[in-house]
């Protein structure tokens, strides 16, 4: 897959359902377009890693070893990008 037009970051904590029409909508809105979801989960148990892996190779799985909250991704010194939430804008690159 070539570089995504579009990337989009969502921290999923046993959403399982939510998590697939999230999914979903992305692929709907994004249609005709590259894009890429990686979803940072915070330990989740109710099956959420299956609904990512059903969207690859445009989702990717990002695992915490415990729930560390919507901050999750400056956890991993993999990966870098700014995360937007409605209520606040972090910079998270390293």
């Amino acid at each position: 897959m070539s570089a995504p037009d579009v990337s989009a970051i969502l921290v999923n904590y046993n959403a399982g359902p939510e998590l697939g029409r999230a999914l979903r909508s992305i692929a709907d809105e994004l249609a005709g377009q590259r894009w890429e979801a990686v979803v940072i989960d915070n330990a989740s148990s109710d099956g959420s890693g299956a609904i990512v892996a059903e969207w690859a190779p445009h989702a990717r799985l990002v695992r915490n070893d415990m729930y560390r909250g919507r901050d999750a991704g400056r956890y991993h010194d993999a990966l870098e990008w700014i995360f937007a939430a409605p209520d606040y804008v972090r910079n998270f690159r390293r």
